[in-house]
């Protein structure tokens, strides 16, 4: 069975080479919680996040998401910014003012993976029909990814993780998704005020940036 990778990266699914992929614009909003269940079997949310999900028909990805207090959102924020097409992809700390290049770009002509195949069945989550996948990952316990196939992009993730005495459940999932709209021209792009931080020596990077994945689970 088909299992999604839970890792720091992105997922390309596009067919033919570089300049063939199209790729479904996508507006959407963000929310995330993380809750933690004690021995006892009580939940707690120990941290909630809002935010919005853009791409472009170009294949640019932005994710921006704050954490919130009291039910507002608060500054500075986190992001991902992501070219689907080269498969670079920069995490955004807004608080350092920095952008880190996490995944390096695909070499030249690499072929693309091939979308998964299989899975738990389908549901329609927000209106959007996708695939459930189990998840995996250092330190996961459970969960799955809903993943629409058609528009290649995560829908919802629910992942387990923690060995110790206390357990934690994320969940992620974008809403008011609206399917074939552009993006605000101009919004999509690495932020000018950020320090850009190529060298890979420095932060790390993945060999294998074509791996199938989700967000990476961690405390953060």
């Amino acid at each position: 069975m088909k299992t999604i990778s839970l890792v720091a990266c992105a997922c390309f699914f596009a067919s033919g080479s570089q300049g063939e992929a199209v790729w479904t614009p996508i507006v959407a909003e963000l929310r995330e919680s993380v809750v933690m269940i004690s021995p006892d079997g009580k939940e707690t949310v120990t941290r909630e996040s809002v935010g919005e999900f853009l791409r472009t028909s170009k294949g640019i990805e932005l994710e921006t998401k704050k954490r919130t207090a009291e039910g507002k959102a608060q500054e500075p924020g986190i992001g991902t910014y992501r070219d689907l097409n080269t498969g670079a992809a920069y995490e955004l700390r807004f608080d350092r003012r920095t952008a880190i290049l996490r995944q390096k770009p695909f070499p030249e002509g690499a072929p693309r993976q091939a979308a998964p195949s299989g899975g738990l069945g389908d549901r329609v989550i927000h209106g959007v029909r996708c695939t459930l996948f189990p998840v995996r990952g250092d330190g996961v316990t459970g969960g799955y990814a809903c993943r629409s196939l058609e528009h290649d992009f995560f829908v919802k993730t629910v992942v387990e993780y923690g060995r110790g005495p206390n357990r934690f459940r994320r969940e992620t999932e974008r809403f008011n998704i609206a399917l074939g709209a552009e993006p605000e021209e101009g919004k999509v792009r690495l932020p000018a005020d950020l320090e850009i931080i190529d060298d890979l020596s420095q932060v790390g990077f993945r060999e294998t940036p074509q791996k199938c994945c989700a967000d990476k689970a961690d405390k953060r």
